[in-house]
């Protein structure tokens, strides 16, 4: 017996939707993302949600320390991803091993040159600096 191919829609209905809670911390982290302000208006007007539901949601994530408000009424998300031991060793035979927690990558120079230029733009937005414009 043939069996219809599914389509994107039946996948996406066969998701089940996010708790209220979990849109709330999706919504602060992705307006912090932005460069923007998780303020409980900014919160309800991206997610759709009552202020109410919005203010019992952020009143459980900040007391389960999940998130901080740095200014009365204003919200942004802690980083409770804990830090791993990184390294890296120029090997005499012109390759580079980066090492970061159990993991271990061997690269080449270049593409070790390659990671050093990624992740330094990526620090450099995050540190807010961005190089001059010629």
């Amino acid at each position: 017996m043939a069996t219809s191919p599914t389509t994107k829609q039946d996948q996406t209905e066969a998701q089940p939707r996010p708790s209220n809670r979990a849109i709330v911390m999706q919504a602060i982290t992705d307006l912090c993302d932005a460069n923007r302000q998780a303020s409980r208006g900014a919160i309800v007007e991206l997610t759709g949600l009552r202020l109410s539901i919005v203010d019992e949601h952020v009143k459980s994530l900040k007391e389960e320390g999940r998130v901080r408000s740095p200014v009365a009424g204003v919200f942004e998300p802690v980083d409770v991803t804990p830090d791993r031991a990184v390294s890296g060793t120029v090997i005499p035979s012109g390759r580079f091993k980066l090492e970061i927690g159990d993991h271990v990558i061997d690269l080449t120079l270049r593409e070790a040159r390659n990671v050093a230029l990624v992740t330094h733009g990526t620090l450099s937005l995050a540190a807010g600096w961005l190089p001059p414009r010629q």
